[in-house]
């Protein structure tokens, strides 16, 4: 069977309340409104209203073209939203991870089924390369083994990661999944940019890498630029992301940039893409240090990609492909047994390997 890269995109996190590109405006104002336990956080009482504000102010403009240089933003302004980015990805998380307690809570059990029907697709030396900040697939994982420091939970009161170690596994992930699951095992590459041992997430033989090029909410930036992984180790250390502005400074200093080389090197090692829930924004197509070598590798892959409304952008650019096929579903509906030709997508995957 083919090894297969997949590329993950926001449209796979939209279901567990992380924005699209042009939602920012309303997930700022969600999360400050909906969820009032935020508002005793000083870190988002210092952004997330100015931001609200702030977005308000331009109500024709995106966070994308907000954080342009030359947007007509000051500075400091465009500092705040990004600390609202940031704090915001964290809080939605946190608020998450707390609320497992209250299993009767419409839409909270079993969210996170999608990521573990994907990570059941994937074999051993297939590798994740993903746009998203969140740590969706590390906590199916970290699930399976109770084992959840890496992922940042030092805000949780004791109850609650207790809770979380007893009854993730049972509450979070679906029984028939779990004997595959406990085979994998997810890497952070490349490891040279880690502090310490390269962080990993399960304890199987099946190993896949997973790179994350725009950064992750359980990373933090260590002296010479490496990568701290978890708990922040001080209140004054941020996260490291690379934001949603279209050039993405951060990521050509390391150590984003040693991930961003790597994910490059990886389009030449696999014939085979899965594309979920990224639709090549022009803003990407034209200047995105890794977008711009994927689109231009496509005439040699063979692709599969999953998107509910396909644009003309993702249309364009995987008719170069070798071979290609959109499957118009979200990530969540796609993987959670929906059918396709007469079978769930991840039996169609396994057709695809073998193509």
């Amino acid at each position: 069977m083919s090894k297969v890269l997949w590329i993950i995109g926001a449209g796979a996190s939209k279901h567990l309340g992380m924005p699209l590109l042009n939602e920012f405006r309303s997930f700022f104002r969600e999360i400050w409104w909906r969820y009032p336990e935020n508002r005793r956080d000083p870190q988002f009482q210092d952004s997330v209203p100015c931001s609200i504000g702030i977005m308000e102010s331009y109500p024709d403009q995106n966070i994308e073209q907000l954080l342009l240089q030359s947007s007509p933003l000051t500075e400091s302004n465009r500092i705040v939203l990004k600390k609202a980015i940031g704090r915001s990805f964290e809080r939605r998380q946190l608020g998450r991870f707390a609320r497992l307690r209250e299993s009767h809570t419409p839409g909270i059990q079993h969210k996170f089924d999608a990521y573990a029907r994907l990570l059941c697709c994937m074999e051993d030396g297939d590798a994740i390369i993903s746009f998203n900040y969140d740590n969706a697939f590390e906590f199916v994982l970290a699930c399976m083994s109770s084992d959840f420091k890496l992922l940042n939970v030092s805000e949780l009161i004791q109850g609650d990661l207790s809770a979380l170690e007893l009854q993730g596994r049972d509450l979070w992930i679906p029984n028939e999944l779990q004997e595959r699951l406990s085979s994998l095992s997810v890497h952070y590459q490349p490891s040279t940019s880690f502090a310490g041992d390269a962080p990993k997430f399960g304890n199987g033989t099946t190993n896949i890498n997973l790179l994350k090029i725009h950064g992750s909410i359980n990373w933090y930036a260590d002296i010479g630029h490496l990568i701290h992984v978890g708990s922040p180790r001080n209140s004054a250390e941020s996260l490291l992301l690379a934001y949603p502005e279209p050039n993405k400074p951060e990521t050509l200093e390391r150590p984003l940039s040693d991930i961003m080389s790597q994910a490059k090197s990886l389009l030449g090692q696999f014939n085979k893409i899965v594309v979920i829930g990224y639709s090549f924004p022009s803003s990407d197509s034209t200047g995105h240090p890794f977008v711009v070598d994927l689109t231009q590798s496509m005439n040699q892959k063979k692709v599969l990609a999953v998107d509910p409304y396909p644009g003309a952008e993702l249309t364009r650019i995987l008719s170069a492909a070798d071979s290609k096929l959109i499957v118009s579903e979200s990530f969540e509906a796609a993987f959670n047994s929906q059918k396709f030709s007469g079978s769930s997508l991840p039996d169609y995957v396994i057709g695809f390997r073998g193509n």
